[in-house]
């Protein structure tokens, strides 16, 4: 019984400080309603293995406007299945034309 030194290890906090994200980093995406963050992943379609790691998406985002969200693929595992999903992690607004 006990934590093995391989369970022990998992729970370090990153040794680069370079590892944490810079403010900002994500844009605009905290303003932006969860509404419009969904119907932006619906039109991706299911995240697949082989398919593409990140996409850009350009919605209409009610008080904020034409934003573009950038979308990238991310993984969850338990035990030996594996599941692909979509997650937002950054949006900007588009200039208008």
């Amino acid at each position: 019984m006990g934590n093995s030194k391989l369970a022990a290890r998992c729970h370090q906090p990153p040794g680069a400080p370079d590892s944490y994200p810079v403010a900002g980093a994500n844009g605009i995406l905290a303003r932006i309603e969860g509404h419009y963050i969904a119907a932006a992943l619906r039109t991706l379609g299911p995240a697949t293995r082989d398919g593409p790691g990140h996409r850009e998406v350009l919605v209409e985002a009610g008080h904020a406007g034409t934003v573009r969200i950038f979308i990238e693929k991310k993984r969850a595992r338990h035990g030996r299945y594996t599941h692909y999903f979509w997650s937002a992690y950054r949006a900007e607004p588009e200039k208008a034309p």
